[in-house]
């Protein structure tokens, strides 16, 4: 009967896993690994970021996957509250953009298995933030 039970647990776990929630990261940065997808927001959010913020996200997914980013919901304060995307290349970090008011890309796909985000804001006025997903996924062609 204690077998049955194992069996249950581990299949839940297994169930769950693979096809339960995708993790969330809101904090301040934090670095991110182990994750296939996820959704990375700005702290607050839904509710307005605060002022003087310099958080940085770094994503690692498999070695032999890209990343590709996806917003959910992208508002910052146009022109002074930005949010830098940059690829790990051999020595350093490579900027994909630096993205401000409403304009991210559809979708942004990275030929790294790392990626950085920084997230940076001024002294004064916020915005309601960002939510974007992220996925590992096998990329046939390198951009």
């Amino acid at each position: 009967m204690l077998w049955c039970w194992k069996l249950i647990l581990v299949t839940t776990w297994m169930l769950h896993r693979h096809t339960g929630h995708a993790q969330e990261w809101g904090d301040c940065g934090g670095n991110i690994t182990g994750q296939s997808s996820g959704f990375v927001h700005s702290p607050n959010y839904p509710g307005r970021y605060s002022n003087n913020l310099d958080c940085t996200w770094t994503i690692e997914v498999n070695e032999w996957e890209g990343v590709s980013l996806t917003p959910v919901s992208f508002n910052l304060e146009e022109n002074f509250d930005w949010l830098g995307v940059y690829k790990k290349g051999v020595d350093n970090f490579i900027s994909l953009g630096l993205f401000t008011g409403t304009n991210f890309t559809e979708k942004l796909v990275a030929w790294s298995h790392t990626i950085r985000l920084v997230f940076r804001t001024d002294y004064s006025y916020s915005e309601d933030g960002f939510k974007i997903h992220f996925e590992g996924n096998k990329i046939t062609e390198k951009i």
